[in-house]
Formats: structure tokens, C-alpha cells, sequence
């Protein structure tokens, strides 16, 4: 928003970015294979008038009651399903909570914004949405998607991001600091695992990130 309406900059003290996701050049992991057939699977889902791809729905939520509870013998695929999304980090995987976690991972997307990672992946660049030769020049007024323009982006931001996270890869992170004109704080989790979706579901991600964003935005 900040890079297409830059007087929103003045409506923002400061912006805490957890896994960042921007360049893609480096991604790993299932979506970098749908990135593949992204036109084709984009085509298809609208003819049929799918919309929502990866929805949380009854079927995960059984799956996840009958077959992820931390003493089920299928437990290690569930644990490897969630490292397979986000990449690994075993020690911070609550085992427990490992059911409710399943019910609600993948929580679902549009097909419109499935297709977009998928763009960036094969461009490499942080593009806006491709709508193909004749959309790009209704839209856009030139044949290809123009690249988000992050000079624009004057608030403070901080970036917080692991080591092992497949989606926001350490060095596409250090690529987006490199274009980010404010970059307040560069904030690498200390911990030698820790992926995408630790952010959210850690055992100590108040330890390790969301006390380190409370003294962010103290400063602001």
C-alpha cells in the first residue's frame, strides 16, 4: 500500500514485518512446484468457479482430531506436513496443541493470490500481478507487470525473520532490506531453527520475537 498511495507513510509510525515475503528467488518447498503450472491451474480453477484453494474445512479438522494427537502413530507425518509448509524447526512445535494447529494449517487463499506467489517465483522479481499482454497494458499501460517501487516506502520497518524459513528465504530478506530507504531493524530470530510458521504457532515466540517487536514499536 505504502509503495502505490506513499502519503500512508505519514499514517504509519512503524511497520514490524515477521517472515517477510517479497522475492521468492529462493523459496523451497510445495509451492515452488505449483509455481510450475501457475497459468494452467489458475485457468482451469476459474472455469470451474473455484475460488478458495487450501481451505480449512471439515476434512482437515477430522484429520487433525483422528490422527495428529501427539500419541497417534501417524503424529510424525503431521509433524513433517507442517515442516514441509513453512520448513523446520522440531523444538518449537507445541505437540500438544499439534491438533488444533492442523485444523486451522493451511488456512486457505484465493486462487488469485496463489497464482501471484507463483508469478514472483518465476520472475524473481517483486512484480505486480500478471494479467498477461492485453490486462498488463489495460491495467498497467505496458506489456509486462511493473515491479513494486520500495523506494517509496519511507515508514520505519522492521524485519524479523528466521533461519529456516522455506517461504522468506534469509537471503530474499536481505535482498527486500537492501531496497527497504528505512530500514529501522533487521532482526534475525537467534535461534538456528526457525521457520515460517513458528511466527505464529512457536512455544517461545513471545521470547523470541513478539517482546523484540514490543521494543521495536516502543521507539515510535
Amino acid at each position: 500500500t505504502m509503495s502505490e498511495k506513499p502519503q500512508y507513510n505519514e499514517k504509519v509510525k512503524a511497520m514490524a514485518a515477521m517472515a517477510p515475503v517479497a522475492y521468492l528467488n529462493n523459496a523451497i518447498g510445495p509451492i515452488t512446484v505449483i509455481a510450475q503450472y501457475t497459468d494452467q491451474m489458475e485457468v482451469l480453477l476459474d472455469l470451474l468457479g473455484v475460488g478458495e484453494v487450501l481451505p480449512s474445512d471439515e476434512l482437515m479438522d477430522f484429520l487433525a482430531e483422528n490422527f495428529c494427537d501427539q500419541n497417534s502413530t501417524a503424529a510424525e507425518l503431521c509433524y513433517n506436513f507442517l515442516f514441509l509448509l513453512g520448513g523446520p524447526d522440531d523444538d518449537e512445535l507445541n505437540k500438544e496443541y499439534l491438533p488444533v494447529i492442523i485444523s486451522h494449517t493451511p488456512a486457505g487463499t484465493s486462487v488469485h493470490t496463489l497464482a501471484h506467489y507463483g508469478q514472483l517465483i518465476n520472475s524473481g522479481e517483486f512484480n505486480k500481478y500478471d494479467y498477461g499482454l492485453i490486462g498488463n497494458l489495460e491495467r498497467y499501460g505496458q506489456a509486462t507487470p511493473p515491479s513494486y517501487d520500495l523506494s517509496k516506502v519511507t515508514a520505519p520497518v522492521g524485519l524479523f525473520w528466521g533461519n529456516t524459513d522455506w517461504l522468506a528465504d534469509p537471503v530474499d530478506v536481505a535482498r527486500l532490506a537492501e531496497n527497504l530507504p528505512n530500514l529501522a531493524l533487521n532482526y534475525n530470530v537467534p535461534k538456528e531453527e526457525w521457520n515460517h510458521l513458528d511466527f505464529g504457532w512457536a512455544i517461545y515466540a513471545n521470547e523470541y520475537v513478539y517482546t523484540e517487536i514490543v521494543k521495536f514499536f516502543s521507539n515510535y
